[in-house]
């Protein structure tokens, strides 16, 4: 995958500036107690109340609504200038042209949607794979314990488990697993249906199961989604004997769901969610200009 390059948005950026507002400190009395400490048989309480309301007119409230709106323009002009020179800066995504070379999938990536869609053909088999950029905000603590394959391990190795120290990267900012939802219809068959969990050039089977009708694995409505639900899940992955899960693990690379695949998909979510963040930017600047 060296031929990938990494991807890193501002999504790292923001997720550490965002730990200096989680982590600050509370006023040591609470509200309830402050207002519990107000008697109200105090008449210099109710006097002041009586001001408060004689003062009042929708007309201050109005005005004073908006006096901080140009502060609030100014941040965002500063924000948007600083994504728009940090995507310059990265240019032309090359790394999506090359995965798109060598691997024969089209990508279906619609602007404020959060899902991206990866579609080829192997064979009389229709493959899509599906996932989310919502998926960035997975920590790796997070990461389900299932097993995963490596086309690179040693077959004689024990299972690696997904989230292992071993597999750790020294930047925990930009650490998150993506959930793959991998459909392959092909005609006079039924629909097989892959869980699929990627981290670090990993891919890790959590579940795979079948459906009669390709329109419950594929569409998105409220009948296919009660249809998987109910649907059986099929067994738990690692239970199988280890014949039939070095089998399935070669049937998915020999369709292109492999460490490549795995690797892609977090390099375009941090590349797409720059994109929409930059979007969501512009678009909350043009509701405060309004």
């Amino acid at each position: 995958m060296n031929s990938f390059t990494k991807v890193v948005g501002s999504a790292a950026r923001r997720a550490c500036n965002a730990s200096n507002l989680l982590y600050r400190p509370a006023s040591s009395v609470s509200a309830a107690t402050r207002f519990a400490n107000i008697s109200s048989s105090s008449s210099l309480f109710r006097s002041a109340a009586r001001n408060q309301l004689k003062s009042f007119s929708t007309t201050s409230l109005l005005m004073r609504s908006g006096e901080n709106d140009q502060t609030l323009l100014q941040t965002l002009a500063e924000e948007i200038k600083y994504e728009k020179e940090e995507i310059a800066e990265q240019g032309e995504a090359e790394f999506v042209k090359s995965f798109i070379e060598k691997t024969g999938f089209k990508i279906t990536d619609t602007p404020g949607l959060s899902d991206v869609t990866l579609d080829k053909e192997f064979g009389n088999e229709k493959i899509n794979v599906r996932f989310t950029i919502n998926d960035i905000s997975n920590m790796e603590s997070d990461v389900p314990n299932v097993e995963v394959f490596d086309e690179n391990q040693d077959p004689n190795a024990e299972p690696t488990k997904l989230g292992d120290n071993q597999h750790r990267v020294e930047d925990e900012a930009s650490e998150f697993y993506v959930n793959l939802i991998l459909t392959i219809t092909k005609p006079n068959s039924p629909t097989l249906q892959f869980n699929l969990i990627a981290e670090e050039g990993e891919i890790g089977i959590n579940q795979m199961q079948f459906f009669n009708d390709p329109k419950d694995a594929l569409q998105q409505s409220p009948e296919s989604d009660y249809s998987r639900r109910t649907a059986y899940l099929g067994p738990v992955f690692g239970q199988l004997s280890d014949d039939l899960k070095e089998g399935i693990d070669q049937f998915l690379e020999d369709r292109g769901i492999d460490t490549g695949l795995s690797m892609f998909v977090q390099d375009y979510i941090e590349f797409k969610e720059q994109k929409e963040y930059l979007r969501w930017l512009e678009q909350f600047n043009s509701f405060s200009k309004a």
